[in-house]
């Protein structure tokens, strides 16, 4: 199986993504469709993960696809962002006045 730069890039920001969101492969395995033992193969190496999978760990994440497969940096600090907003700790209480 070919091994490209930006496979073993994306194999690295997943890891990351959950170590911050606090999730296990499981965990994401569970939020996605897929079980714990294939999540464990595609971050291996051992099985290709496919554009429907980036755009599943994407959305999970809260971020596009284009951020996933950008930077791991970038990606981990989009979907922390996305986090808070979503907790309404990076929401402006004013922005909804109108």
């Amino acid at each position: 199986m070919a091994r490209s730069r930006s496979a073993a890039e994306l194999r690295r920001t997943i890891p990351a993504l959950m170590g911050v969101h606090g999730e296990n492969q499981s965990d994401l395995g569970d939020a996605i469709g897929l079980t714990q033992g294939q999540i464990s193969r595609k971050l291996a190496g051992q099985a290709e993960i496919t554009l429907a999978d980036c755009d599943a760990i994407a959305d999970h994440y809260g971020i596009t696809t284009a951020q996933l497969l950008g930077s791991k940096r970038t990606a981990v600090a989009k979907s922390l962002a996305a986090k808070e907003k979503a907790s309404g700790r990076g929401e402006d209480p004013a922005a909804d006045v109108g």
